[in-house]
């Protein structure tokens, strides 16, 4: 999904949405364009970025549920109309939902493991089992694609947390734990 929209406004500003490239990318695979959008993940990243990039472009597009194997349309398409550009692949994710605060950090430790060796096949045999709570996992699995098709070599963790950490309730009878990624 896209937002049909001409840009995001934030307290911080306006903004702009790269609609040239979005066509090239609908050019080439199928995109749902929006008007108005209940998924908060876009919203949440956006003041980091612009405090930390100022001024910038985006190209949003939104990934709900699928299959890790099957969006390499999509991949194709990233790659095409980013290859030659400078930009900046960002998947937002808060991988484990689970009441388990032992458990989220077993599981939360072999994602970032998986995702630090920068094998995708590792990466996606991490995230495809059903039991895999990490919300935002085909995104993971286009961006990574998509930046090795680039040219990316590595991957770098900034930093992890999860709320059992934040909050200090890591007790087993916590209700849910998110963890975060960034």
């Amino acid at each position: 999904m896209v937002n049909a929209a001409s840009y995001y406004e934030t307290p911080l500003g306006k903004v702009p949405i790269e609609k040239e490239l979005l066509e090239q990318i609908a050019d080439e695979v199928e995109l749902t364009f929006i008007s108005y959008e209940t998924e908060h993940s876009i919203e949440i990243q956006l003041p980091f970025l612009q405090v930390a990039l100022k001024e910038f472009t985006l190209l949003p597009i939104m990934i709900g549920l699928g299959n890790i194997y099957g969006c390499q349309d999509i991949v194709k398409a990233l790659v095409k109309v980013l290859k030659g550009r400078k930009f900046l692949l960002i998947a937002s994710t808060d991988l484990h939902h689970i009441p388990d605060y032992d458990e989220v950090v077993r599981r939360d430790k072999a994602v970032i493991e998986a995702l630090l060796s920068f094998d995708l096949t590792r990466i996606r045999e991490v995230l495809s089992p059903d039991d895999c709570s990490v919300c935002g996992k085909v995104p993971v699995s286009i961006v990574v694609d998509t930046a090795q098709r680039i040219g990316a070599n590595k991957l770098i963790v900034l930093h992890h947390t999860n709320s059992g950490d934040v909050t200090g309730e890591n007790n087993p009878g916590n209700i849910r734990l998110a963890t975060f990624l960034r």
